[in-house]
């Protein structure tokens, strides 16, 4: 059997007068010889006695006017402008009460968070804990299964304890977390290092949940936006002065991973105040 057409739906004049005239309509204004023909004979049709509601608009202005708004000059944002208004933003923070300094402190913590992550995590476990590559991936990997019940829990305790209470315990627990990482390795206590593998990745999940929700009721609604714009800044600024100091504590001073392991609880000691 060949293909063949079951339903066509009818043109938009004939469609309009059907789905939207009713005993309300006054009158029916149509611009066109054609589209006024057509909405004549489908009325006639219909409704016989109610034809003389169509009529043909005859303005010299055309009832539909398509638009098109362009621009010959296209239009430059420079570093400048974008740094100023970054700035502005800053200022405009200050105007509500602990906005500003929640970034700050956003920033030291997110950046000792973001620089065991990128990557130090790894080299850290392998280098001086003396794990094999396989044995790091698996601590990782449980991190982040354990990092995905944090970001539940956290998320739901925040409605009862406060988003803000919850991310100093976070950082709190972050602390202790890296200082049993420098205890398991000066003592050759490795099994505390399956206990900072959890606290860890618990605490991930957990301050990356609530300190959004902190920052929500910090901001005015009609400036959520911007201030979120400042959030997210700092989240993307917040992977150098941890990495920086790694860097000089264990390749330019060689005073060892702990050292640098210990400069992170330090950054994220001054975002707890």
């Amino acid at each position: 059997i060949a293909p063949s057409l079951i339903h066509q739906e009818s043109e938009i004049i004939n469609r309009t007068l059907r789905d939207m005239y009713d005993e309300n309509t006054k009158n029916i204004i149509i611009e066109g010889n054609e589209g006024y023909k057509k909405a004549q004979n489908f009325m006639k049709m219909m409704m016989p006695s109610h034809v003389k509601k169509i009529k043909k608009y005859r303005g010299k202005i055309p009832l539909f006017i398509e638009e098109k708004i362009t621009s010959k000059e296209k239009v430059k944002i420079s570093i400048l402008n974008s740094l100023n208004v970054v700035i502005n933003s800053w200022k405009h923070s200050r105007q509500y009460t602990g906005l500003t300094r929640f970034l700050v402190g956003r920033f030291f913590y997110a950046d000792a968070i973001n620089t065991l992550i990128s990557g130090l995590l790894a080299v850290y476990l392998v280098e001086e804990v003396g794990l094999t590559p396989a044995d790091s991936q698996s601590i990782l990997a449980l991190a982040i299964v354990v990092s995905i019940i944090g970001g539940y829990i956290f998320g739901k305790a925040a409605d009862r304890f406060g988003p803000r209470r919850l991310i100093l315990i976070s950082i709190f627990c972050w602390m202790l977390s890296l200082s049993l990482a420098i205890i398991a390795t000066e003592f050759n206590q490795l099994w505390l290092i399956y206990v900072t593998g959890v606290l860890g990745g618990f605490n991930i999940g957990g301050i990356f949940a609530v300190d959004r929700v902190f920052m929500t009721r910090l901001s005015p609604e009609k400036h959520l936006g911007e201030f979120y714009g400042l959030y997210s800044t700092v989240g993307r600024f917040a992977t150098i002065i941890g990495p920086i100091i790694w860097g000089l504590i264990v390749n330019s001073l060689e005073l060892g991973r702990n050292v640098a392991m210990g400069s992170l609880i330090v950054l994220l000691a001054i975002s707890y105040y």
